[in-house]
């Protein structure tokens, strides 16, 4: 029905988009005619859309090549034109084509470019994506801080369009970064936000997701009660939606409770289903990593080092990020403190420190500088292992990462006592690391408390 050529151009661009996930082919037809009835009424804005939607519709033809052709003609008709909205446009798109291939340095420059145009021209809507998909991308190669930053404009965008959806995807990523970065208190308050909206919306995937994300967090808090209930509830929505590679991954985490709980039936149980479910996915080999880890981790908390050192021998190839490999550094250094390696566990935690301080994990920081704390007194370096302990203590308080305060301040009131300090400060660490174990419900660590009270008690002669 239209008869001016402008408003044909633009119906032809919504219908072409309209088709984009429902028929490709017609998709292709209406991009065609949007462009070339915007070439023919000498409309470049118009022209320039239908190029970007040929473009999209062409990725998901799988036609990269082309999708490439059509955006690279949008970008320099947008320039020509001195039409800064489609030139952004434009870039996003190539930067969203570079991220599908897999060439991610190529996509940062092209939607770092995009960024700087759509928010000197005040795009919100194209910023709110190209923010995002910032935070993703930088988030992929472990720089958390400037994932952070792009997320965070990303959520305030989201929350002001009233996107509710997009609010709670970000908020699940924010807080992921916040996991990594020992921001734990905020990642909470996030996911629980999300939890909330996600139910509101009915969205299970999100729910099971927000869930799975959660009982990390709080696991990290001390909440182990929290931490089991959480994972439970994301592996039994994951099951509902029949995605068994995130059924495997809360099995997983709940080995790794189960495992804190001094359960080591239960955690083998979990962690060997989680390995079952797993072996026969593609692309599984980050989750394959963290079972061996936890299988380790079983092993060494039964005095078994060797077999836990074997274990993260397997784990090592799998490791596929900084992340990975500082947790592995963390655990290898704690089985060779257990197995009276000093010197070698001394060297792992160090290598640790190292690794984590570099890429901000503050609490793998904390617990390889336990670890190294440790390993130094038993090399009779008491010194150098009292200035390591307390390092290891304020940075866990700064965080409020309560897992690694108990060890460490079983591990400050022996130094203490080897040194032959204050015996009420020994005591008084004994009596607070006791304190912290019993609040996380670890019975491993209630138990090495315990242990340190009575040689504190001893120490002051009172039988």
């Amino acid at each position: 029905a239209a008869a001016d050529p402008a408003e044909k151009a633009a119906l032809c661009n919504e219908l072409c988009a309209a088709y984009q996930r429902k028929d490709l082919a017609k998709a292709m037809e209406y991009g065609e005619q949007a462009r070339n009835e915007a070439k023919a009424a000498g409309i470049t804005r118009e022209e320039a859309k239908a190029l970007n939607l040929l473009g999209d519709a062409a990725i998901r033809q799988r036609n990269m090549e082309q999708a490439g052709k059509f955006y690279q003609e949008a970008l320099e008709l947008a320039q020509a034109a001195n039409d800064a909205e489609m030139e952004g446009r434009a870039l996003h798109n190539k930067g969203k084509l570079a991220q599908t291939v897999g060439q991610t340095a190529e996509a940062l420059v092209f939607y770092e470019q995009a960024f700087q145009i759509r928010e000197r021209i005040g795009d919100k809507q194209g910023l709110s994506s190209t923010t995002q998909n910032l935070g993703v991308l930088y988030a992929g190669q472990d720089d958390y801080e400037k994932s952070t930053f792009y997320y965070l404009k990303a959520l305030q965008l989201k929350e002001a369009s009233g996107d509710k959806a997009g609010t709670t995807t970000v908020q699940v990523n924010l807080a992921n970064n916040y996991l990594y970065l020992g921001r734990f208190s905020d990642a909470e308050l996030l996911l629980r936000a999300g939890i909330a909206t996600n139910k509101e919306l009915g969205n299970t995937r999100g729910l099971a997701s927000g869930y799975l994300s959660l009982g990390t967090v709080v696991s990290r808090l001390g909440q182990t009660d929290a931490a089991i209930e959480a994972f439970i509830k994301a592996k039994d929505l994951f099951a509902e939606l029949g995605d068994k590679g995130n059924v495997a991954a809360a099995l997983n985490n709940l080995g790794q409770q189960y495992t804190d709980r001094a359960q080591y039936v239960k955690a083998q149980e979990a962690l060997l289903e989680a390995l079952k479910i797993i072996e026969g996915l593609p692309e599984s080999a980050g989750l394959i990593h963290l079972i061996y880890q936890g299988l380790g981790r079983v092993k060494g908390y039964q005095g078994l080092f060797k077999e836990e050192l074997g274990y993260y021998a397997k784990a090592m190839p799998f490791a596929g990020n900084d992340l990975g490999r500082a947790n592995l550094i963390q655990v290898m250094a704690a089985a060779y403190v257990g197995d009276l390696q000093f010197a070698k566990g001394l060297a792992t935690a160090q290598e640790g420190i190292a690794l984590s301080r570099e890429k901000g994990f503050q609490d793998r920081e904390a617990d390889c500088l336990t670890q190294a704390a440790s390993a130094l007194l038993n090399l009779k370096r008491l010194d150098e292992a009292l200035k390591t302990i307390d390092q290891a203590i304020a940075l866990g308080k700064k965080i409020n990462y309560q897992p690694v305060l108990s060890s460490a301040l079983v591990v400050r009131s022996r130094i203490l006592l080897q040194k032959n300090q204050d015996k009420k400060e020994i005591l008084a660490n004994a009596k607070e690391a006791l304190k912290t174990a019993q609040q996380l419900n670890n019975p491993l660590e209630q138990v090495h408390a315990w242990e340190e009270l009575a040689e504190a008690y001893r120490n002051l002669d009172q039988a």
